[in-house]
């Protein structure tokens, strides 16, 4: 050792210093938490063998400025008989907004904010799944919230509440927001998750044109596809056939990842064709992003991941089982799977649960060991009118070639968890998209214990389809409790993406942008109707080629919404923007040098 205290080889040469430990690409606002309140509800009391308890999917959370003044609010939905909660963006600093008035006695599924010029407005998805049964199609399905934007300013508001889509025999899940006719306004697609007290009946999903002064009217032209989609669980607006006009992804509970076609306002179910359709599962979510760089949109699918104790395979399915077996007005729910050894599907819950609420079943099978050797028909006396099935439980990337999509399975670390809420972002400004996984299920039945073996989880794109999980010490998110939607924005205006990541029953968490590099920040300015070009398409032009397509949303798959305000990571300088708009036209925007922020539009 030399007097200075170095560290010296056997030879005497001086040992180089450690390198320098990398800042983590996000840190956790320690000052911010606002708690989610889910409050109880004896959903098991009218159907007891509910495999997951529907009553516990929120908080959904949304980033937009409500009150112009250039940077994002925050809101965060609720549960049964609480407000919405807001909060005003000042400089970075998250300040509570009280919204005053009337609070919703049922949960809120979704939140998308949609202001006018001076008027701060935001459309909150309403889920009747905790009504009486005589009130269900009561509940509307969507109301619209609207203030003067000026009002924020104080510490409460009054929101103006107003009835935009009625109810209908299923609840609400997802919304999302698109001008799918390309007539210059907004439309609205509202998700059907389940029938109340009929889990796994979904009731009709709906598709609504926007009409002048924001209000909405049904658009019934393709009732019969809407009115069959199953249990929608996640929905985006995206272009994938990059024709101009938006396309609808969907993630569907004991279904496959839907897509339906746009074609002049018109929509059909083209899953199968493009090769989608193989992939029964029991998605939780949808959303898209350029991962490979090609132009095209590819898709995202989250699901319940291969730490469950379910093990489906294409030749033996998850299967779900369904019917009022003993006619006692309860839908009855049995999961089975293939067995080889009897050669049929053999229930797979146990033996006191199913007897306990189908009383049929202890005379039939006296014993467990009768149990094990009986097939669903023989320990229930009957084989229930309905089935569905899950033959894939991971979570997916599908790769869009054109004419199909290419499914590849996320990396092992991320299916260690089942995830509700994914997330997709340039979250390092690399100039490739990520993904963020939500992690996490607790509300599970009483037989299976909650699964948490995740903390929240990034994964870095490498910009040709592929992603790596990124350790939590790199990442910097290190996120426990029952995950659900999380959305991005700049909140602070340094280039640096932020995201909020809300917790069902918890805290909310906020990860701040730290260790990354700044992105280029990119406004746009859209129409009257459409004033932040909600479907516009940006890349970013190198002097080299281009950067990947980024879609322009509202409703970013699951309920939540990101800031239409895009943080365009870099992979070199940017030479330009290029921008598609609704309708296909395509303009150029140059970015001069050592500009980080450009306004775009309106076309």
């Amino acid at each position: 050792m030399e007097a200075s205290g170095r560290e010296t080889s056997g030879a005497g040469a001086v040992a180089p210093p450690p390198a320098p430990v990398a800042a983590p690409w996000f840190e956790l606002d320690e000052r911010f938490g606002p708690i989610h309140d889910e409050p109880p509800f004896a959903e098991v009391a009218r159907q007891p063998l509910l495999p997951l308890r529907l009553s516990r999917m929120g908080p959904s959370v949304a980033w937009h400025d409500l009150d112009a003044d250039g940077d994002p609010d925050l809101l965060l939905g609720s549960g049964a008989g609480a407000a919405p909660v807001l909060f005003r963006n000042d400089g970075g600093t998250l300040v509570r907004v009280t919204l005053a008035g009337p609070r919703a006695p049922v949960d809120q599924t979704a939140v998308i904010p949609l202001p006018a010029a001076d008027t701060a407005r935001v459309l909150l998805g309403l889920s009747s799944y905790e009504a009486p049964p005589d009130e269900v199609t009561q509940v509307p399905a969507v109301v619209s919230a609207a203030w003067p934007a000026g009002a924020m300013a104080g510490v409460a508001v009054t929101p103006l509440n107003r009835g935009v889509a009625p109810g209908s025999s299923g609840s609400v899940g997802p919304l999302a927001v698109a001008d799918y006719d390309l007539d210059g306004r907004l439309d609205l697609f509202v998700g059907a998750r389940v029938v109340p007290g009929g889990y796994p009946l979904a009731g009709p999903s709906r598709l609504f044109r926007g009409r002048p002064g924001g209000g909405f009217e049904e658009d019934r032209r393709d009732a019969a596809v809407f009115g069959s989609l199953g249990m929608v669980t996640g929905a985006v607006f995206t272009d994938y056939d990059v024709d101009g006009d938006p396309d609808l992804a969907l993630s569907i509970e004991w279904g496959p990842v839907r897509l339906l076609r746009n074609d002049r306002g018109r929509f059909s179910d083209v899953t199968d064709d493009v090769g989608l359709g193989e992939r029964l599962g029991r998605w939780n979510g949808v959303s898209t992003g350029d991962f490979d760089g090609d132009g095209r949109p590819d898709l995202v699918a989250v699901s319940w991941g291969d730490n469950t104790e379910y093990r489906p395979t294409p030749g033996a399915p998850l299967e779900l089982h369904f019917g009022d077996v003993d006619r006692n007005g309860t839908l009855d729910l049995v999961e089975a799977q293939r067995d080889e050894r009897l050669g049929a599907s053999a229930p797979l819950g146990a033996l006191g649960r199913l007897a306990g609420h189908i009383p049929p079943v202890s005379g039939r099978m006296p014993t467990r060991a009768a149990y094990a050797e009986a097939d669903v028909g023989e320990a229930l006396g009957v084989w229930p009118e309905g089935r569905l099935e899950a033959a894939e439980l991971r979570h997916m990337a599908f790769l869009n070639r054109g004419d199909r999509f290419e499914a590849a399975p996320l990396p092992p670390e991320a299916q260690r968890a089942p995830s509700l809420g994914v997330l997709v972002a340039d979250a390092n400004g690399d100039g490739r998209e990520d993904l963020f996984l939500s992690q996490n299920f607790f509300a599970t039945d009483e037989d299976t214990p909650r699964y948490d073996a995740g903390r929240g989880l990034w994964l870095e794109g490498d910009g040709r389809g592929g992603f790596r999980p990124v350790p939590g010490q790199e990442s910097g998110v290190a996120a426990y409790g029952d995950q659900r939607a999380a959305a991005a924005a700049d909140i602070d205006g340094d280039g640096r993406l932020d995201f909020v990541l809300g917790i069902n029953g918890g805290a909310a968490r906020l990860f701040r942008g730290a260790g990354t590099s700044p992105g280029l920040r990119v406004r746009v300015a859209g129409t009257a109707e459409n004033r932040h070009g909600i479907g516009a398409v940006l890349r970013v032009v190198y002097a080299d080629g281009l950067g990947p397509a980024r879609e322009v949303r509202a409703g970013s798959g699951t309920g939540s919404h990101d800031d239409p305000v895009q943080i365009l990571g870099l992979a070199a300088d940017p030479v330009a923007i290029e921008v598609r708009w609704p309708g296909g036209s395509v303009e150029r925007v140059e970015v001069p040098p050592d500009v980080r922020e450009v306004m775009v539009g309106p076309p």
